[in-house]
């Protein structure tokens, strides 16, 4: 991390993961952490979840697990299948805040304080995650508000979108389908977004829970404000601090 550290924090951006990541693995009655699908799949009926993971079972069983694209496409079709579940079975997004304030997940240790340090120095934060916006605002919101009011410090979530209705409060559709297998992919969809975030930032610090997690330098057009000359990129695995 020294490049980090001498190059300053003006010239650092923040990449991170939601799940596993900013969250602890265990939650905080030291079972297995719910992650953000698991949240919101707390709030439907159980006999349709039920139906819902048993086609994805069989469709699992008869794919090639080498094959990319299928996988690809697998990992599209579960993550709408998910989504029209949420429409299917009218999901407020009041039901998603009890069911998070019912779950057992928990920030990890001191990346809550990490988040509000980056807020204080004005670090740019870009979220990525495939699982669920409404979650990431409602734990945020939850235990620090002020992260979220953002109109001098860019945070930014890139996660799938439910759609709720502002009269109902129903969910009504959703927007772009983000898997763990195309969330590189989202960065060129958001690129506009992510040149206007980085505001000239050469370092890049990128978070998740496991190596390639999350690699937004590979495999995608770089931001052309980021010299590769003098870029820093920081791949964090498991705990970190």
């Amino acid at each position: 991390l020294a490049p980090l550290k001498l190059a300053g924090p003006q010239s650092l951006f923040v990449v991170t993961d939601f799940d596993a990541t900013l969250t602890d693995w265990m939650g905080g009655d030291q079972q297995m952490g719910e992650d953000c699908h698991k949240i919101v799949f707390n709030c439907i009926p159980p006999g349709q979840l039920e139906a819902f993971r048993e086609r994805s079972r069989q469709r699992s069983h008869v794919m090639d697990k080498t094959d990319q694209a299928a996988l690809l496409h697998e990992s599209l079709v579960w993550t709408e299948e998910a989504n029209n579940l949420c429409v299917e079975t009218a999901i407020t997004r009041n039901m998603v805040r009890e069911s998070l304030r019912r779950a057992n997940t928990v920030f990890r240790p001191r990346s809550l304080e990490f988040l509000e340090e980056c807020k204080r120095l004005k670090i740019p934060v870009i979220i990525v995650s495939a699982g669920y916006e409404v979650v990431i605002q409602e734990f945020l919101r939850f235990h620090s508000p002020q992260l979220l009011d953002n109109e001098d410090w860019p945070l930014m979530l890139i996660a799938n979108e439910l759609k709720f209705c502002p009269e109902t409060d129903v969910v009504k559709g959703w927007g772009p389908l983000i898997s763990p297998k195309n969330k590189e992919e989202m960065y060129v969809v958001y690129k506009e977004k992510w040149d206007a975030t980085q505001q000239g930032r050469r370092h890049a610090l990128v978070l998740g829970d496991r190596i390639g997690d999350l690699h937004p330098m590979r495999n995608v057009t770089k931001p052309p404000s980021l010299d590769p000359t003098i870029q820093s990129l920081e791949i964090m695995q498991g705990p970190w601090c």
